[in-house]
C-alpha cells in the first residue's frame, strides 16, 4: 500500500538541470493517500520489488548516472543499500535477480550514438555487479523502454522492434 512518485520538487515540468525526488505515500485508504517521506535522490525511473527499490538516475548538474538501490521497508525512513555510478543510464527493467538497462553509449570512431542493454546482477543488493556489456547494441540516439515477457525481452531502436530471447541470462 506504499505508492512511490518520482517528482520536480520546485517546478511544474522538467528543465535541463533539473533533479527529481522521490516521494512515498501510504495508500492504503484510496481517498486519503498520506504522505510518508520524501528521498533527495536523482530518480529517473524506478521499478519497485517487494521493499526495494531500483533506480536509474542522471544528476544532470554533475552529468552523472547512478543505478541505486533502496530498502522502503520502513518508508518512513528509507535506507541506502547500495549506489553505482554507471554511465548513460535509461529506462530499467527486472527478471529474477538480473537488472536490464537502457543505454546511451557513443562511439569514438564513428562519432555516432548507440543504444545499448547492460545487465546489472543484483543477487547481492548491497554489492550489485555491473556486468559485461551485452552484445544486443543497435543504432538509436535515446533511451528506448524495456518490457519483458517471460524470457522475451523487447526494445526499440530506429529500425523498429528488438526481440532477445534472455532465457540463458539468469
Amino acid at each position: 500500500n506504499i505508492a512511490v512518485v518520482s517528482v520536480n520538487p520546485g517546478l511544474e515540468g522538467m528543465s535541463y538541470g533539473d533533479v527529481r525526488v522521490i516521494r512515498l505515500y501510504d495508500i492504503s485508504e484510496s481517498t486519503n493517500p498520506k504522505y510518508l517521506s520524501t528521498i533527495n535522490l536523482p530518480s529517473d525511473h524506478i521499478i519497485i520489488d517487494n521493499n526495494l527499490l531500483y533506480i536509474s538516475s542522471t544528476n544532470y548538474s554533475y552529468f552523472n548516472n547512478y543505478f541505486t538501490i533502496l530498502d522502503i521497508t520502513n518508508p518512513i525512513s528509507p535506507v541506502v543499500i547500495s549506489s553505482t555510478t554507471m554511465s548513460d543510464s535509461g529506462y530499467i527493467a527486472k527478471k529474477n535477480n538480473i537488472i536490464y538497462v537502457s543505454q546511451i553509449y557513443y562511439n569514438d570512431i564513428d562519432n555516432n550514438k548507440y543504444k545499448k542493454i547492460q545487465t546489472i546482477d543484483v543477487s547481492n543488493t548491497s554489492e550489485p555487479i555491473i556486468e559485461n556489456t551485452t552484445s544486443w547494441v543497435s543504432f538509436n540516439q535515446t533511451y528506448s523502454p524495456i518490457v519483458i515477457n517471460g524470457n522475451i525481452l523487447y526494445y526499440l531502436d530506429c529500425y523498429g522492434l528488438n526481440i532477445v530471447n534472455i532465457i540463458d541470462r539468469h
